[in-house]
Order: C-alpha cells, then structure tokens, then sequence
C-alpha cells in the first residue's frame, strides 16, 4: 500500500491516478488532502479524502474501466447534475468524460480494471465514452464496497498477503462483481434544455471550450450563452446543477487557479504579485487578493514567497 498526505491542493490532484483530471479547489475546509492506494494484478483502488470541494473534469485511460464511489458527504456529490447517494457507483468505460463536484470536504474511492480482466475479447470499443450509475441492488453495491475495504484493510494489516494465494481467489471474485456494475446501468443522461435543444452535458462542453480558449481574458455569461446558442438562463441553471455555482463564480475559480499556478512557477525576484496578476487580465489587486484568501487560505504574496521559481 502507498500513502501520501498533501497541504497542497494542486500537488494532491496531480496525484491522483487512472484518469487525466483537471481540478479546482472550490470551497477550502481545511488545508489537507491524503490518497491511499493499493495494486493488485493491475487493478487499482485509490482512496482520497479531501479537506475541501473541488470541481473536476478529466477523461479516463484508454485501457479499462474506472469506477467512483462517493465515501462520505456523499450527498454533497454531484456528476453531471445528479446527485449522489451513499450506495451510488458510478461506471466510466475507456475514454470516457468525468465530470465531479463538491461544496465541501468529502471522500472517494476509485477502481481502475484492465479491460482484459472484464472482457473475454478485450473489445472495449463498445463502452467508448460511455459512463452509468450502476443499477443494482443497495445490498449489492453496499457488498462490493465493503470488499472494497476489506481489501484495503487486509493489505494494510499484512502487506506480504498481496501475493498469496488467498488474496487471488479474493481478486476473482472482486472483478466478478466489479463485473457486474459495469455491464448493467442507466446512461447519465440529462434532460433537454433551452433553444435550440441541448443536453446540459453539452452546454458544459461548449462553455469550458470556450472559456479554455480565451485563456486570460474575460468572458460576459452574455457573451458566453450566445456562444453556446442558449438563453443566460438555460446556462445558468446548468452550471448550477453541474458544479452548484454560476458560470461567473466558475470563470472566476478557474481564473484564481490559473494565477495561482503562475505565482507558483514564477521567480518572486524577476516579477511582483501586481505584474503576475496584470498577465493573467486581473486588475483588481485587492478584491482578487480576499477572494485568493477565501480560496486557498493565504495571500498571493505568500505564494509567491514560496513558489518554485524561488528555488534555485
């Protein structure tokens, strides 16, 4: 078993395994985030727990199934809009788009399976960007993740057991099960909205493009409904049942991020806070210095005291 513990919340997403993610600190609980993993036969549990919310966006490798289970604040959870339960198990075939968010600290559990492990053929193409909520029994699902901990725990008691026999015998009935969510689900489907007709998961799509591509420069929630062919409204309430937030609270998270990862890479004797906040369009020190605070729990000039370029 490996374990790391992070007071740094991009060094703790960076860290996370099995799928391309990009990460935003949304609501700071309290400065620490620890990963758990274990890897057995080329399956891989991962257990996070977060001192915060984040919203989350990634795509999942191209050579099995990944699996997300809320672990705690579960209620607190959404993909895509829906919210999650305590017996929720969402299912993500190769490649396949994710998309997760929190308001507060909360805990996962993720397992990756090599496609070959689930299917005879190893033909995933098929299960292509394609994502479920399994739909099986509580008492099934309720099952699995407690084989879920079982494993861990018999692991982290006794860490020669992860070549024994007995561990085996238990990793094929694991996969069994493991199976069994990802073959039988309801598609994460959302309903039309707006004119012309659109799901949510495409607006989402369409709106990040968008904002992705204009990088340092801002965008109206105006500008950025027309670019999307739907109403302010539309757009709003989707991005309040995507991520719990409006599209500007989300440019402006997105915006702190991105000055957050500059102050870190840059030399605090080559620039001064004021020149990195000026690049990156933000011209309002004071009100983005209080908004930085909330979010990360220091000042930009702290950050960059510390940041890497600093290291020589």
């Amino acid at each position: 078993m490996e374990s790391w513990t992070f007071d740094d919340f991009d060094e703790y997403a960076s860290a996370v395994q099995d799928v391309n993610l990009e990460m935003m600190l949304q609501k700071l609980i309290f400065p620490r985030w620890t990963i758990r993993q274990i890897e057995i036969d080329g399956v891989r549990i991962q257990h996070g727990e977060q001192g915060s919310g984040d919203i989350t966006k990634g795509l999942t490798r191209s050579d099995g199934f990944f699996l997300y289970a809320p672990w705690s604040n579960e209620h607190h959870q959404r993909s895509e809009g829906t919210n999650l339960a305590f017996d929720s198990m969402l299912v993500y075939g190769p490649e396949s788009e994710l998309h997760l968010s929190s308001q507060i600290d909360h805990a996962w559990c993720t397992i990756f399976i090599p496609t070959e492990q689930v299917l005879e053929d190893g033909d995933a193409s098929r299960f292509r960007n394609k994502r479920h909520i399994a739909q099986k029994s509580q008492q099934f699902v309720r099952r699995f993740r407690e084989a879920t901990r079982s494993l861990y725990e018999a692991i982290e008691a006794a860490p020669e057991m992860a070549a024994s026999c007995t561990l085996a015998l238990a990793m094929r009935g694991y996969r069994d099960m493991a199976a069994e969510l990802i073959f039988g689900g309801q598609t994460l489907a959302t309903p039309n909205m707006g004119r012309p007709s659109l799901c949510r998961r495409e607006i989402v799509r369409r709106a990040q493009a968008l904002i992705d591509s204009h990088d340092h420069l801002t965008i109206s929630v105006g500008d950025l409904a027309a670019a999307c062919e739907v109403s302010e409204r539309t757009l709003r309430s989707t991005f309040q049942a995507y991520f719990g937030i409006s599209p500007h609270r989300y440019m402006q998270l997105r915006r702190i991020h991105q000055i957050r990862r500059d102050l870190i890479a840059t030399d605090p004797e080559s620039a001064s806070v004021a020149q990195v906040l000026l690049r990156n369009g933000e011209w309002e020190f004071g009100r983005f210095a209080g908004r930085y605070r909330k979010a990360f729990g220091e000042l930009p000039s702290e950050t960059l005291r510390r940041s890497k370029g600093s290291i020589r």
